[in-house]
């Protein structure tokens, strides 16, 4: 066959197998036996294979059965483990771990705080490689160092045996808001045997803070008159047992407050502290003034807020410790009035003993016409001197311990104009506060209680008659008082030497202190003296736990009393405390009484008015007027 007819064959074969699908194929192949012999020539015969046609879906089958049987028990067998594990009766279930959390429902904050973790076991099998985590509120602070944070512990217990019961003790100080919650949280993980994988029993502990780490207390007036001066003493108390560290306050004020000054100082802005540490017990005082502006009966409220500060935030609270809220209701009285002690128009206190003058300025704020204007105080303490009161142009009433003014005294107060404005005064002592009729006083005070009263006269109003008061109260400091004496024969401590003294010879002394405080504790007091340099310092005194130190340098004799309680001295023993001190008497004394010490001085702080206390004494001297016995010949230097 020619290379041409072979040709031809093959795109008569392609046209067969790509042709229309609308033409329907031969169903015979038309190849002629010339055809049948040449292809028989081109292809080898191959032998053909025994196959069974239904053997691949056979198969295909079979192998569909048995992944969906696998598929079945695997699921079957995970949900009895899963079971078992976790529902089943006392096989390996979380169910049968206790994990009980013992401890106080209550705290005080800043305390250290124990708590009973118990684990038990209940399981037929061990636990395996157990890790016990706890996780603390914020502010948590390690009791071992408390400059150290406490978020989290985690301790390694290992192997818990079935039946087995484990005890362990957590401590730690908290801090949060007075009534706030606190969670701790433990956490158990655990292993079980044949398992690789690990799993977890979770408790939680709550407790509540009873008591804030600090207490902050604020007093001030209830009512103001609108523009006036307002006070505040803001106390901040440690509750804790431990020192709490870089403390901030900050207070926010309502409109209409004009801040005035502080004592301290603000650390930033006008409303921002910087208390540093505040120890166990310790407490912070700050005193603030400033005038208060609004309407009539407009509550002004003032906001206190104390806690840590800020690590990035210098004037704010990243956690609080204590807060307080405080209003003031401003007043605008038709006649406003300012009560003022001793020129100030807010004093912490004045002495127990000197001359107190009070001053009352008045000012009438409506733009209308007052007349009969009447002005009346009321000062019912019995620790005022009634002899000494005296008013400038006001009758004084003893029997109810007021003074009045009205226009018969005062004219101008019979038609008072719009903006008009008047200065009324009076003056009184305090009692001696040592008498035994006050041997029971404590914190002593006088209550000052004033009243306006006056008619409104305006155009088209029939008349009204108006009253408005105010209010202020004078703490009286304590009474802290030392009395000295010098003595040869009748003290306590065996003296020696010619009396009188003479010139070359030495005559040794005692010195006698004793202290009376009358009616407000007092802290840090001391009692000083200079011993002249012609008198030596021997050293010895009693009773011997009294502190008194001898400075050779300044040649200053001090008692360090610490604390006085109020009452010594009246209520109780007087503080007592002798020492020895030598006379070298020279030539240049020949015929005179000399000194013994210098001026005594006594010195302390008054906790109920917080100011500072002092009286002085004249200098002891060898005029031992005290001695019984003792002429005044015996104290004159002799040769």
């Amino acid at each position: 066959m020619t290379e041409a007819e072979n040709y031809s064959r093959i795109e008569k074969l392609k046209k067969n197998l790509y042709r229309r699908q609308d033409q329907k194929p031969s169903r015979r192949s038309k190849l002629s036996s010339s055809d049948h012999q040449m292809v028989k020539k081109s292809w080898i015969d191959k032998p053909k294979q025994k196959t069974t046609g239904s053997n691949k879906p056979f198969i295909n089958r079979w192998l569909i059965r048995i992944l969906i049987f696998s598929l079945i028990f695997f699921i079957g067998a995970l949900s009895v483990a899963g079971y078992i594990l976790f529902k089943g009766g006392n096989i390996i279930s979380k169910d049968n771990i206790d994990l009980i959390i013992q401890g106080p429902a209550t705290i005080k904050a800043g305390d250290e705080t124990a708590f009973q973790i118990v684990i038990a076991n209940r399981n037929k099998v061990p636990l395996e490689e157990v890790e016990m985590t706890i996780e603390y509120p914020s502010e948590t602070k390690n009791p071992e160092n408390i400059n150290r944070p406490l978020t989290r512990t985690t301790e390694e217990i290992g192997i818990i045996n079935s039946g087995e019961t484990i005890n362990k003790t957590a401590r730690a100080i908290l801090f949060g808001p007075e009534k706030s919650e606190q969670e701790i949280k433990v956490k158990l993980q655990y292993r079980i045997p044949g398992s690789a994988a690990f799993y977890l029993k979770e408790g939680i502990y709550k407790l509540r803070i009873d008591l804030p780490p600090i207490v902050l207390s604020v007093s001030t007036l209830k009512e103001v008159i609108a523009g006036q001066e307002a006070s505040f003493e803001i106390r901040a108390t440690s509750n804790s047992q431990t020192t709490l560290t870089d403390i901030l306050m900050v207070v926010n004020y309502p409109s209409g407050f004009d801040f005035g000054q502080a004592e301290p100082a603000p650390s930033l802005r006008q409303n921002v502290w910087s208390l540093g540490d505040i120890l166990p017990g310790d407490q912070k005082v700050i005193k603030l003034k400033g005038s208060v502006d609004g309407q009539d009966e407009e509550v002004k409220p003032f906001q206190f807020f104390i806690g840590r500060r800020d690590e990035i935030n210098d004037d704010q609270i990243a956690f609080s410790y204590g807060e307080a809220f405080e209003t003031i209701i401003v007043k605008k009285p038709f006649i406003s009035a300012v009560i003022l002690v001793n020129g100030d128009s807010s004093p912490e206190s004045v002495s127990a003993s000197g001359l107190v003058r009070v001053d009352i300025d008045w000012f009438n704020n409506l733009p209308y016409q007052i007349t009969d204007g009447e002005i009346e105080i009321n000062f019912p303490s019995k620790i005022v001197d009634q002899r000494s009161v005296s008013a400038d142009r006001g009758f004084y009433d003893s029997v109810n311990n007021k003074i009045s003014w009205d226009k018969y005294a005062i004219p101008a107060l019979g038609s008072i104009a719009p903006g008009a404005r008047g200065r009324l005064s009076f003056t009184f002592n305090i009692l001696p506060l040592t008498r035994s009729e006050f041997s029971g006083l404590r914190q002593p005070v006088v209550d000052l209680s004033l009243a306006i009263r006056g008619t409104r006269i305006s155009e088209g109003f029939s008349s009204e008659v108006f009253e408005s008061s105010a209010n202020h109260r004078i703490k009286v400091e304590s009474a802290l008082q030392v009395a000295a004496a010098g003595y040869y024969q009748s003290g306590p401590l065996i003296n020696t030497g010619p009396l009188p003294p003479k010139i070359g010879s030495e005559t040794t002394y005692t010195i006698s202190w004793a202290v009376l405080n009358s009616s407000n504790d007092v802290n840090s007091a001391t009692v000083k003296t200079v011993l002249p340099p012609y008198v030596t310092w021997l050293g010895d005194f009693e009773p011997t736990d009294e502190n008194i130190v001898y400075d050779e340098v300044n040649r200053q004799v001090v008692w360090n009393l610490g604390n006085v309680a109020a009452g010594t001295g009246i209520t109780s023993s007087l503080r007592e405390a002798n020492f020895r001190v030598a006379l070298n008497p020279s030539l240049s004394q020949l015929g005179q009484v000399v000194n013994l010490t210098g001026p005594i001085d006594i010195f302390g702080n008054d906790t109920h008015t917080n100011t500072k206390l002092s009286s002085s004494l004249q200098a002891i001297t060898t005029n031992l007027i005290s001695e019984e016995g003792f002429v005044r010949n015996m104290g004159i230097i002799s040769e």
